[in-house]
């Protein structure tokens, strides 16, 4: 039986890319060198260094990312070495080198520079516009057409705030921010009280909306874009130390103060 136009593309193979953006990627690098230096080692202790017990799945992704980007290279028999550009990340003389480093890396792999000198940074179209382009220019199917997308744009997040990555001519691409929005399209909020436990997603790449009420009048929503991995809950972790415990701090102390005054006025 023939199969259809859209079975034939969902099964055809598409280009490559790095699977991982440049955050998770630059942040790799350093522990490969840490542990071997510029050493020439097999892939399967390379996957271990990176905290994977084998090469399947996201350990073989995360070694085949960091040679998109530049931060290491084939040394035969089955082995890597971690690159020059991989060095110096790990070891910048300041700010400014490592800034300069993340810059050259951006333009490592191939369609990322593509898109990027076509678009800028500040200039990507919507993602449905993109996929589309993806899929007849580059020939994705449209699961990799995602997953393209999402690693493109963690890459240009991951660039530094006065970034400007040169395109062929004098254009200048500046980090792109986009809204969050507070709700997330066909999927249903998990609605969570202080005495219920969180009923959380078995999959953790999936995008969901975590909702507390406060109370009657005041709720907390956390919307969850995209893959959850070790490295995002560890982000997510310090942010909250560093970000939400002093802000609800904050506005602890200012009610309790707002509260002695309206004591002391009566």
């Amino acid at each position: 039986m023939a199969k259809s136009d859209e079975e034939l593309t969902l099964r055809q193979r598409s280009p490559n890319f790095p699977y991982f953006g440049l955050d998770v990627v630059a942040a790799a690098a350093p522990k490969l060198y840490q542990k071997d230096r510029r050493a020439a080692i097999p892939r399967e202790i390379a996957a271990k260094h990176l905290g994977y017990e084998t090469l399947n799945g996201a350990g073989g992704r995360l070694l085949a990312a960091l040679n998109q980007f530049g931060f290491v290279e084939d040394a035969g028999d089955r082995k890597v070495r971690v690159s020059l550009l991989g060095e110096r990340l790990t070891h910048p003389k300041n700010d400014a080198e490592r800034n300069e480093i993340l810059r050259e890396a951006v333009r490592r792999p191939k369609l990322f520079n593509a898109i990027i000198t076509k678009y800028g940074i500040d200039g990507l179209p919507s993602a449905p516009t993109l996929k589309s382009e993806l899929i007849r220019e580059y020939g994705f199917n449209p699961t990799a057409a995602d997953e393209f997308q999402r690693s493109l744009r963690r890459t240009i997040h991951a660039l530094p705030v006065d970034s400007d990555v040169e395109a062929d001519g004098d254009l200048e691409l500046e980090l792109e921010t986009e809204p969050i929005p507070t709700t997330l399209p066909a999927k249903e909020p998990l609605h969570v009280g202080f005495n219920v436990k969180p009923q959380l997603p078995s999959n953790a790449q999936a995008d969901f909306v975590l909702h507390a009420p406060l109370s009657a009048r005041t709720s907390v929503a956390l919307t969850v874009q995209g893959i959850i991995g070790k490295e995002e809950a560890e982000r997510l972790s310090q942010w909250w130390r560093l970000i939400v415990e002093p802000t609800v701090n904050f506005w602890m102390e200012a009610d309790m103060k707002k509260s002695e005054e309206t004591s002391t006025q009566a």
